[in-house]
């Protein structure tokens, strides 16, 4: 994340706090900020409360996070890294343009990290999804999102 941006959730009337929602990477819950976050693509969508997602991508002494772009010449490796907190059983997978790049089974712990190295020429863009087999505490549909985000994006623009 980004220094002094935080991980806010909003409730909203009537509804109940923990099921499926977006989280957004905002300065405060004040509406143009989380509007700001939400234009910027600073978000991820979680199945439950419980579930959180880090990921970033490094290059050159520069971290670009969720909804970020980080600006790298072709031949300039770009360290990725995704972690998982709150997700037993799933599957934790690193995507770029062209479909899934890396996988990790996530431990009953429900804590796992995934970290790859690409570059612009291969992986315009990079985002993460969080996938349970099936039978999960909130569903029994098989290769059921438990959590996506939005791409860091790689290269000049």
């Amino acid at each position: 994340m980004d220094p002094g941006h935080r991980r806010l959730r909003r409730a909203q009337p009537n509804n109940i706090v923990g099921l499926p929602h977006t989280v957004v990477l905002a300065d405060s819950l004040r509406a143009r900020d989380l509007l700001a976050g939400l234009r910027a693509g600073r978000s991820y969508l979680v199945e439950s409360k419980d579930v959180e997602v880090t990921f970033t991508a490094k290059a050159d002494g520069r971290t670009a996070n969720i909804g970020g772009r980080l600006p790298v010449d072709i031949g300039t490796p770009v360290a990725v890294e995704a972690g998982v907190s709150g997700a037993p059983g799933t599957t934790l997978t690193l995507h770029d343009q062209n479909g899934p790049k890396r996988t990790l089974t996530v431990p009953d712990s429900g804590t796992a990290t995934l970290a790859w190295t690409t570059y612009s020429r291969y992986s315009q863009w990079v985002r993460v999804e969080v996938r349970r087999a099936s039978g999960g505490v909130n569903t029994t549909v098989p290769n059921a999102m438990v959590a996506m985000t939005n791409p860091i994006f790689h290269g000049r623009d």
